[in-house]
């Protein structure tokens, strides 16, 4: 995605559309950024080519045919682990450019090469001992599902899972349909923003059309809402991830959910 904005940034400069003080870059912006679901994103695509006219434009006739690379109403269907731009390399760039001198030669390189690795394993190993041996604070002490995974998920994750248990509590049940599998449309009352969160009874799966967890690995707020209102107080095994628990690195955790990543070039 990151790739894709910044093509589209430099093209994108040398067209009429953003002359004049154009409004096509914040529209072709919220195509990219801002609709989760496949429908809204492409009634505004459309609507974004007849306001601005530009249904013959090539380039954007050949970016839309890559939009599963680019849109978030596509992208969301792959595991990122939440990362959207090339952050990771990014962050390893910007540590070795601290330590690096344009004097340097090839020994001295790998000297400093060596050390910014090392530091990395350090606050590895720190980052291992604190989820092993620190338990994490409970704003809700008598969740049984918060204490339920504050001995499993990392201290980063639980964190991250609590605040979205806490954001429950802003959302409302808008629609409901019970038949064979139960649909719920849930969202902020009077709020934009509606998920439709589909649970089987005969299986106990949840799935929710923001794909959080196809995408990131973790429940959503939307899913944790469904289950408030059935009453179930802990998660199964198969949303917790493998590799967002604390024993992730030695093999255990069997009961856990592995995400099988397919190669996408």
């Amino acid at each position: 995605m990151h790739f894709v904005v910044s093509i589209c940034g430099r093209m994108l400069r040398n067209t009429h559309l953003l002359k004049n003080e154009s409004q096509f870059n914040d529209d072709f912006l919220a195509c990219i950024y801002e609709y989760n679901g496949e429908d809204e994103f492409l009634t505004a695509w459309n609507e974004m080519l007849d306001k601005y006219d530009v249904h013959e434009n090539k380039w954007l006739i050949d970016l839309f045919k890559l939009k599963e690379k680019w849109a978030q109403a596509y992208v969301k269907r792959t595991f990122t682990e939440g990362m959207k731009t090339t952050q990771l390399s990014e962050s390893f760039n910007a540590d070795l450019k601290d330590c690096l001198r344009t004097d340097l030669n090839i020994v001295e390189f790998f000297t400093h090469f060596e050390r910014v690795v090392n530091q990395k394993w350090d606050k590895e190993l720190e980052a291992k001992y604190n989820s092993r041996h620190k338990f994490p604070r409970l704003k809700l002490k008598s969740s049984p599902m918060l204490n339920q995974v504050a001995t499993v998920y990392t201290p980063t994750l639980f964190d991250l899972f609590q605040t979205k248990v806490k954001e429950v509590m802003e959302l409302s049940i808008l629609e409901r349909n019970m038949s064979q599998t139960h649909s719920y449309v849930v969202g902020v009352f009077n709020q934009y923003g509606k998920y439709e969160v589909i649970w089987n009874p005969l299986d106990e799966t949840l799935s929710c059309s923001c794909r959080k967890f196809e995408s990131f690995g973790i429940l959503c707020r939307h899913s944790l809402k469904v289950l408030d209102v059935l009453d179930i107080k802990l998660i199964s095994n198969r949303y917790i991830m493998k590799r967002w628990i604390r024993d992730a690195k030695d093999g255990s955790g069997k009961n856990c959910t592995t995400h099988n990543i397919k190669p996408d070039t």
